[in-house]
């Protein structure tokens, strides 16, 4: 008796972890390449350009 208890919790410990499985999503690369923020792209080159341009200054 006490091993089909056993049993039958095994198997609902499995059919638990089953269920609550995440699928993972399969890995592609992103269609435009790396995910580029206009404003952040922008900004980076507006501080590089001051860091050229006051280069001489500091």
């Amino acid at each position: 008796m006490e091993t089909l208890l056993l049993i039958h919790g095994l198997l609902a410990a499995a059919w638990f972890a089953m269920l609550m499985r995440k699928p993972r999503p399969a890995p592609r690369a992103d269609p435009d390449g790396f995910a580029v923020d206009p404003a952040l792209s922008k900004a980076l080159d507006d501080s590089a350009s001051d860091s050229v341009r006051f280069r001489g200054y500091l």
